[in-house]
Formats: C-alpha cells, structure tokens, sequence
C-alpha cells in the first residue's frame, strides 16, 4: 500500500516537470520566433496610384514685367539756365534739345552732358504763321547749299548731338524739297530726326524713309498750357499712351518750372505702372532702327 502512494507521487511529479518543460520550451519557441519576424526584412508598401486629375496645378511660372517707355524731350533750351539746372537735377533719364546761337546754348549743352542726360538740336524753321523762329532758321526759300551750310553751323552749336528736332517749322516741315535737304544731311551725319509735329500736313517721316533716317515723332505736348495742373494732366495722358502703344515721346519747355515740379511728383509711379523714362537714342537702339544707345532708367 504505501509502495503504491509513494509510486503515485513520483508520476504526479513526473508529470509536473513534463508540463514544465513544455512551457519553457513554447515560451523559446515564442521568443525565437518573435525574433525571426523582426530580423526578417519588412516588404515596402506600395504607395496607391494617384489618378492625374487628383493631383494639384502646377504653378504657372512668373511673368515677366512688360515695360512700357517714355522719352521726355526739354525744348527751347538755351536762352537762360535758371529752370534747365532745376530739371537737370531730377534723376530720371530724357533728352534736352538745345536752340542754336543764343546766349547760353553753348552753357546749356555742356550742363546737360555733364549730368549725363541727352542733347539733341532744337532747330528753328519757318513757320505758317510768318513768327520770327530766332537765328539759325532754315527757310521754305532757301537752296539746297545754303539747307546743308545752316545745319552744319547750327550743329557746331550742340557738340554730341544725337540728333535733332523742329522748333516752329509748320511751313517748312509740310514742304518736300526742304525736308529731303534736310533729311539727306542727316543721313549723311549719323542723325536721327524727331517731328516735333507742329503740322498734321508733316512730310517728314516720307522724307526719312526714303533714305532710312531714323524717325521720332512726339506724342504729347506738355505745356500748351503752362498751367501745373495742366501739364499734369498731359503727363497722365502720356503715360496712358505709353501703356497701350509700348512708348510715348512727351515735348516740354525748359522755361516753364511747372515741367520740372511735375515730373518730379509723378516719376515715382511710373515704376508702379511698369514704364521707364529712356532717352531718343534708347528708344530708338530698342525699336532696332538705331544702334546708338544712350543712357537710359
């Protein structure tokens, strides 16, 4: 009997070892095979397809600015220096058109170089209305010899002259013979010519081409009214022009101070509306009928 309880014992204790056994080695089975799966590398996940029509825009590149350019022109200077210094202060770049034989054109011509802006000639030609245009005027009567011999003196006058442009003139500018004198001179001398249109019967830009004389013609006069508000007004004008035709050419007055006071104030919108203030010679060098490239904003 007690060989049979003491045999009992040992099975039951037999059994609890077995069971022992069995979970320790399920628990190294467990832990080994935890340990596989995180040495075993991971499969990428395919990332979905994205259909076209999902995708964002792309963002348009920038545009560029479309400048637009205005070229101011300072008539008449030469009988004083009084405005012309006050103009010639102003940072923005345009032409002076210096008159011959007066008082202070030589003066004139050499401030305007100094500050860097453009000097072109201001000549004087007869006019419909039979008004004095002052010395150097070439006349509807003069011959072919004396047109040539005027100009050159007239230009001695405005050493580095780009060009030039009409002062009075509605007689002469509308006459044919006269303005092929003028204009073979010019081609001649590397000169481009500016209309200051003084006449809707202008005959000038048939003339310049038929020899290829580089050809201007302006746009806006500031001063007919000398007026500050007046010559606001124009300037407007003048830029509105510039905006939709690309350029605008705008003739002011060097004895007017309303000129200066104007621009002045309004240059600083002239960036805000993407337009430059450039010379003659600049407009000219960018409309490729000019290689001459003065300076320009």
């Amino acid at each position: 009997m007690q060989q049979k309880r003491k045999s009992s014992k040992a099975n039951k204790v037999s059994k609890a070892r077995t069971a022992s056994r069995a979970v320790l080695l399920l628990f190294l089975i467990t832990v080994m095979l935890i340990i596989i799966l995180l040495l075993l590398p991971r499969a990428e996940k395919k990332p979905e397809p994205v259909e076209e029509r999902d995708l964002a825009p792309a963002a348009p590149p920038e545009k560029p600015v479309e400048w637009s350019y205005i070229c101011l022109v300072i008539d008449d200077a030469g009988y004083n220096m009084t405005n012309l210094s006050e103009l010639l202060k102003l940072s923005p770049a345009f032409t002076v058109s210096v008159l011959p034989g007066l008082p202070m054109s030589r003066d004139a011509v050499r401030e305007v170089t100094k500050s860097g802006k453009e000097v072109i000639l201001h000549c004087p030609m007869e006019a419909l209305s039979g008004e004095d245009p002052g010395p150097g005027a070439i006349l509807s009567t003069h011959p072919a010899e004396e047109i040539d011999a005027i100009l050159s003196s007239n230009f001695s006058f405005v050493p580095g002259a780009a060009g030039t442009n009409n002062h009075m003139g509605s007689k002469v500018t509308s006459d044919h013979r006269v303005m092929a004198e003028v204009m073979l001179y010019l081609k001649n001398h590397n000169k481009f010519f500016l209309d200051s249109k003084t006449t809707t019967d202008s005959v000038a830009l048939e003339e310049a081409l038929k020899l290829g004389v580089p050809y201007l013609v302006r746009d806006v006069f500031l001063d007919n009214d000398p007026q500050q508000e007046a010559v606001k007004q124009q300037f407007l004008k003048g830029m509105e022009i510039a905006g939709s035709q690309g350029s605008a050419i705008l003739i002011g007055h060097a004895q007017n101070p309303a000129v200066a006071e104007v621009l002045a104030k309004l240059y600083p919108l002239l960036a805000r509306r993407s337009i430059k203030m450039i010379t003659l010679s600049r407009l000219l060098s960018l409309k490729g009928i000019m290689a001459n490239d003065n300076s320009g904003d």
